[in-house]
């Protein structure tokens, strides 16, 4: 694991977030690093209880779907394939600790 991209994350953090929830997009953005590399230090930053992953799902329509309800979405009362589903991965970091990221 690159300790870069720990620091670089711990920056966004730091610098840039207001509360909410932080796309992993704008991280790759942010780090100019392939997405499994960002993935893989938000995975390190999740087991050091640092953030929280969170996986929001959407029909091909764009609706929400619940998590327990993966892959049928209530708004169109359809069952779709796993492929059909659009996931986005999100961050939530653990603001209410004094954390260092970058370790």
């Amino acid at each position: 694991m690159s300790n870069s991209n720990l620091e670089c994350i711990n920056e966004y953090i730091e610098s840039h977030y207001q509360g909410g929830l932080i796309g992993i997009s704008i991280l790759v953005d942010f780090c100019q690093q392939p997405m499994w590399k960002i993935y893989s230090a938000i995975k390190t930053l999740e087991s050091q209880g640092k953030v929280k992953i969170v996986t929001r799902y959407f029909c091909p329509e764009s609706h929400p779907i619940p998590n327990d309800n993966v892959p049928f979405c209530p708004a169109c009362d359809l069952r779709y394939s796993e492929v059909d589903i659009v996931t986005i991965v999100y961050i939530n970091p653990i603001v209410n600790q004094q954390v260092n990221y970058s370790k």
